[in-house]
């Protein structure tokens, strides 16, 4: 690798979080095996969670020691917010595609199937 690749990080933490309680036996989410792999391929230079950070208190002490930009995706009350962190997730990572040309990876951590998974490196 010629030059270090500059990685953006977009987290649905609601998913994850409840994916990992529900599906790995009450486990909290942890972001740091994802942090690992990725200083693996190069440096991660945006970091951002989103959530709807009233139900994750201690979850959203940890995430800001670790340097993520929490992004507040509010519940409304008889509201329907399906897929609002992935639109957002997508709107962003867009607008940093755009504004930041350096950055060189998109990551996406989701729970869900909303998102398909392309690469355009072999070392996928």
């Amino acid at each position: 690798m010629d030059q270090e690749d500059r990685i953006a990080l977009f987290l649905d933490y609601e998913n994850l979080a409840i994916g990992a309680r529900e599906h790995l036996g009450g486990m909290t989410f942890d972001l740091r095996p994802i942090t690992d792999a990725l200083a693996e391929r190069g440096r991660v230079v945006v970091r951002r969670a989103y959530a709807d950070w009233s139900y994750f208190d201690e979850d959203r002490r940890l995430l800001t020691r670790s340097h993520v930009e929490l992004i507040d995706i509010p519940q409304k009350m008889g509201a329907s917010r399906k897929n609002a962190a992935d639109i957002k997730m997508a709107v962003d990572a867009l607008q940093l595609a755009f504004e930041r040309d350096y950055i060189s990876t998109f990551v996406f951590g989701t729970g869900d199937s909303d998102f398909t998974r392309w690469s355009t490196s072999s070392a996928s």
